[in-house]
């Protein structure tokens, strides 16, 4: 993708520029919904005739685990231009759901650290082999460093439950959340442990790129996995 430091430059010199030089009275305006677990073709085939248009124009930024979907509308007011994406910003949400976890400056962990906060959740977080990646992603968010245990090497499965399950009661947390990847039969393997009041969740999946890439695809399914339980707890308890 464009580096941010491009994007800034565009949007903070280039474009002021040429609307002073030309004397263009004209609103350009730009919305980014952030999906998660899914890749870009499943976007792609779900959005790609929205893609055609040229204004709002929609475009597509893959990331791993997840993608950016940018609505860029150009109008002679604000208020027409909001309308405009507005328009669009809609028929995404009604074809993609919960794919959308957020926009604009929301982050995943945001999102997931909200939820924690309406529901009054405590949680604990096991992780090993991202290098501190979700340590680092969580702090951020002010989340309490010390509810986030690391392990350099870890087996996954029953042993990433027992020591989720351990740790979850030393630090008194209501929830949490077991994230591990490592090497199984010549893959990359990922476990993620969601343990609530003792019954864990575990499920394994698998990822073909680079090391690098593995941590952030793996944080983003961590994280989706924990929102995707905490969306679905928040809707049952609404519902008695």
């Amino acid at each position: 993708g464009v580096p941010l430091e491009m994007k800034n430059i565009l949007h903070n010199q280039i474009l002021p520029d040429i609307t002073k030089r030309f004397e263009l009275n004209h609103t350009i305006l730009v919305r980014v919904l952030h999906t998660i677990s899914a890749g870009e073709s499943t976007i792609d085939a779900q959005i790609g005739d929205l893609e055609k248009s040229i204004n709002p124009s929609v475009g597509l930024l893959a990331h791993p685990g997840s993608v950016d979907i940018r609505i860029t509308s150009g109008a002679d007011s604000l208020e027409e231009a909001r309308a405009s994406i507005q328009q669009v910003e809609n028929i995404i949400r009604d074809r993609l759901g919960s794919l959308i976890y957020g926009s604009d400056g929301q982050t995943l962990e945001g999102v997931v650290l909200q939820l924690l906060e309406e529901q009054n959740l405590r949680l604990a977080v096991v992780e090993c082999g991202l290098g501190g990646g979700l340590l680092s992603r969580l702090v951020q968010e002010r989340f309490p460093p010390e509810n986030i245990k690391i392990y350099l090497d870890f087996p996954g499965g029953e042993a990433l439950s027992a020591a989720l399950e351990h740790f979850e009661a030393e630090v008194n947390a209501d929830l949490g959340l077991g994230v591990c990847l490592h090497h199984n039969s010549g893959k990359q393997a990922v476990d993620i442990v969601i343990l609530p009041m003792g019954a864990p969740q575990h499920t394994q999946l698998h990822f073909g790129g680079s090391h690098e890439m593995a941590k952030t695809w793996t944080g983003n399914r961590a994280m989706d996995a924990l929102r995707t339980f905490l969306t679905e707890s928040q809707s049952h308890q609404k519902k008695q």
